[in-house]
């Protein structure tokens, strides 16, 4: 028992000096926190050795369970606009990692008081509304910390290279749709690329990157139907290429206001007073939702409840405008069929749930899984469970696992292959012309799972720089790095661990993938966790490209790509450096990988190279 402990969380304001002389004992809560306690020598322990494995699933299961929680707010408050719930909109990947974070504090933080039972503790001061309302007889000593646990899209990062040197900057949400519409209005205009003809049969496209689909674009071009491009988040014409393809194919791409009145503008404005009122409404009605915001029966509504409805109220206009928007184009336009790549987005909940009238929609999947029954838990991170109509998969390992986990309905499947990864199959170059250049490509670790545990950081420096320091013995291999293209601040610090060990090395993030592993000898991938076996080890395989995975929580899943050894897999940091050698100079180890790795494509993705017409040939155009 102490009478009074410091729990402290990213960068705080605090004199760190007379930390050295405190009797109290000091808990950080993350990395930052660890990192800075660290680097002054100042002891203190991790409050995530408080959790266990039993901890992290049930947080996990907490917020998975929680996707609907807008189906908790009462019906006295009037939540729908043009039959479409409003506080449905949000994005589930944005609101599963905000409250993940959130929760994972809020249990850390309770287990350490539940330990201590202190009379006193001075906290970070973002911690505010995570534990304080808990604990009335404790007192609390805020401390001035940096802005952390924020809703992730709230900022939105632009990410280019200048030559080999990656740029990102983040700008607000609000700058960023603003500068967007202005920048959409001139392309649209100069390239005549608003659709004329309402009435000619369309195919919908929801957030599709052209360059990466351009053979699914081609396809569905050959069958003589209009082709709609409808991207809120980032532009359809985004470069030189994108803008090449649309044109090329004739596509037409979508404005939210495009269709929209003088009329319809005003009722958009109205609408959004309304439910700015009901949104302070919900205020009201605390207790009844709090008591499905459960975790070891303490309600933790208050923890999310304040950022959450602030969200929507700085959303609002917007959200109003994107249900307005989208109901105006399922009305107005012929659309036979809607293809997306996932169903939680913004854009694709607005679209999928105001489809009154029924029009044929199908999900792609679009990255590499293999869930078994270890892991099946995460599978709703691929949102198998929350698509009720047809899901277009990669191939026969995917069709099972969906018939027999969730029981899909075989008509509900279409075995189309991976239309992103036609080009790969097209485009592949001969073995023996691979550069002397090893590819790292580290997967950042990430909130949405869970396992972010402040040891598991460490280690992946660690691993990082041993890496990249035993590469650098082979003289004449050329390193290069590239970073994941996500919006996360784990990427941002393995940029700069990178430059601390040789800023020479090329950093990529928006560079072609396919480009990078074309022209490399070897590739080399870092990931967090077994469970989720990067989209580039895949991609590696199909250019055959010998691929090491480097799994830091030293878990290997009975997944097809390791039980046909296609890649390598290391799980022990004492055993990285032969696995390295033999990766790059062991022509039968090399050798070896080039097979399995071709055995493996043939059980794991099904049409390679002609996945696009497979899957237009499969839909319904009628």
């Amino acid at each position: 028992m102490n009478d009074t402990i410091l729990i402290l969380k990213g960068k705080s304001e605090i004199d760190y000096d007379s930390l050295y002389k405190t009797k109290n004992k000091i808990y950080a809560l993350d990395y930052d926190s660890h990192k800075i306690l660290k680097r002054k020598s100042i002891i203190h322990e991790l409050a995530d050795n408080e959790l266990n494995e039993n901890d992290l699933v049930e947080i996990f299961d907490k917020v998975a369970s929680l996707y609907d929680w807008y189906k908790f707010i009462p019906e006295e408050v009037e939540c729908e606009i043009d039959g479409f719930n409003f506080f449905h909109i949000l994005d589930s990947a944005e609101l599963h990692a905000y409250m993940i974070n959130v929760l994972y504090d809020f249990v850390m933080i309770k287990k350490i008081i539940d330990k201590e039972m202190p009379k006193k503790i001075i906290i970070s001061e973002s911690l505010r509304d995570t534990i304080i309302p808990f604990y009335e007889k404790i007192e609390f000593e805020l401390i001035t910390s940096n802005k952390i646990q924020d809703i992730v899209y709230d900022e939105i990062q632009i990410k280019f290279n200048l030559g080999r040197l990656p740029i990102s900057f983040n700008i607000s949400r609000r700058n960023y749709l603003r500068l967007k519409k202005k920048f959409e209005k001139v392309i649209w205009k100069v390239y005549d690329l608003t659709p004329k003809n309402n009435d000619k049969k369309s195919v919908l496209l929801i957030e599709i990157n052209p360059n990466e689909y351009e053979e699914l674009i081609r396809e569905l071009s050959k069958k003589g139907i209009q082709i709609l491009i409808l991207n809120n988040r980032k532009p359809a014409v985004w470069d030189k290429k994108s803008l090449q393809i649309i044109r090329k194919y004739d596509c037409k791409v979508l404005g939210l206001e495009t269709l929209l009145t003088k009329e319809d503008k005003k009722e958009i404005l109205e609408d959004s007073e309304k439910i700015k009122e009901n949104i302070q409404l919900i205020r009201n009605f605390n207790e009844k939702i709090k008591s499905n915001f459960l975790y070891d029966d303490i309600p933790f509504w208050e923890c999310v409840e304040k950022k959450i409805l602030e969200t929507f109220d700085s959303r609002c206009e917007w959200y109003v405008l994107l249900i307005k928007g989208v109901s105006k184009i399922l009305q107005n336009y012929n659309i036979i069929s809607i293809l997306s790549l996932n169903v939680i987005g913004e854009t694709e909940k607005s679209v999928l749930g105001i489809n009154k009238k029924n029009i044929p929609s199908t999900m792609l999947v679009h990255a590499f899984d293999n869930y078994s029954s270890e892991s099946s838990r995460y599978d709703i991170l691929s949102m198998y469970s929350l698509f009720r109509d047809k899901i277009a998969v990669w191939g026969n390992v995917q069709k099972e696992y969906l018939q027999n986990s969730h029981k899909t309905s075989n008509d509900r499947i279409i075995l189309s292959g991976s239309p992103r990864h036609d080009k790969f199959f097209k485009n592949k170059k001969p073995s023996g012309q691979k550069k002397k250049l090893i590819l790292i490509t580290p997967r950042p670790i990430i909130d949405t799972a869970i396992h972010k545990k402040v040891e598991l950081y460490e280690k992946y420096e660690i691993v990082l720089k041993h890496i990249i320091n035993h590469l650098q013995n082979f003289k004449n291999y050329q390193i290069v790095v590239k970073i994941h293209p996500g919006l996360d601040l784990h990427s941002m610090e393995i940029m700069k661990i990178v430059k601390n060990i040789d800023q020479r090395i090329p950093i990529y993030q928006t560079t072609s993938i396919q480009r990078l592993i074309n022209q490399s000898w070897a590739h080399v991938n870092i990931s967090p966790e077994g469970f989720d076996v990067s989209t580039v080890v895949m991609e590696s395989v199909i250019l055959g490209v010998p691929s090491l995975n480097v799994i830091l929580d030293e878990k290997i899943f009975e997944y097809e790509i390791n039980k046909m050894n296609a890649i390598l897999n290391c799980t022990n940091v004492s055993e990285l450096n032969q696995y390295i050698d033999n990766l790059i100079l062991d022509k039968e180890v090399r050798n070896s990988l080039e097979i399995n790795g071709k055995d493996f494509l043939k059980r794991y993705l099904s049409n390679p190279g002609n996945a696009s017409k497979c899957l237009v040939d499969a839909l319904e155009f009628n």
